[in-house]
């Protein structure tokens, strides 16, 4: 990632914290946790889903709903339907690193015969 792009998700970084700030209590508490979690999951577009998170999260605390009423008791299935069929940094790993290891391979067994 170039230093543009870095510097861009920063500030894409700090607003969306920023905006999580400003909802009700109960629903910054449960955006953090969901936040840590996707982290640790490690979804490769996190800002697009914190973003579509808030976006929920924002309609639904000016509705004056209850966040477990959106969530659900389960905040991680509820966070995990939200990067379903997106590609973790795991699975691109892993993905490149049997890329390069069947590659190497080929080339050692053309070598070898």
């Amino acid at each position: 990632m170039n230093l543009k792009k870095t510097l861009a998700a920063k500030a894409q970084w700090l607003s969306l914290q920023k905006r999580s700030k400003q909802l009700p209590e109960d629903y910054h508490f449960v955006y953090k946790e969901i936040q840590k979690y996707l982290i640790k999951v490690a979804p490769i577009d996190l800002i697009d889903d914190l973003d579509e998170i808030l976006n929920i999260f924002e309609d639904a605390a000016s509705s004056n709903k209850d966040v477990l009423n959106i969530t659900g008791s389960d905040v991680a299935a509820f966070a995990d339907g939200i990067i379903t069929d997106q590609k973790t940094f795991l699975e691109d790993s892993q993905q490149s690193t049997s890329e390069t290891v069947g590659k190497s391979i080929n080339k050692h067994l053309k070598k070898s015969k």
